[in-house]
């Protein structure tokens, strides 16, 4: 299942079962929630660890981009500049 896919079979099971309109707030606060990178308030982690999300990377990976941001992206560059100026500063 992919990631868009799980947050809408969480949203559609959460609206059946309180029984909510689509444009109620307390859906709209829970599909923020799913992406919620706090591990203890965001909802994708808890559906990963039961099996009802997918898992693309592994925790190592994460760690490591913290430090080491990805290559052809816009974070790689903004950290080469930063090393460029630290070193002539």
């Amino acid at each position: 299942m992919s990631d868009w896919a799980s947050k809408l079979w969480l949203l559609e099971n959460f609206h059946e079962a309180e029984k909510l309109e689509w444009d109620d707030p307390w859906l709209k606060s829970l599909d923020l929630e799913y992406h919620n990178v706090d591990l203890q308030a965001g909802l994708y982690d808890g559906m990963a660890e039961e099996g009802d999300a997918p898992r693309f990377t592994t925790n190592e990976l994460v760690n490591l981009s913290k430090h080491t941001p990805p290559r052809n992206t816009r974070a790689f560059g903004r950290s080469e500049v930063i090393k460029h100026v630290v070193k002539k500063g």
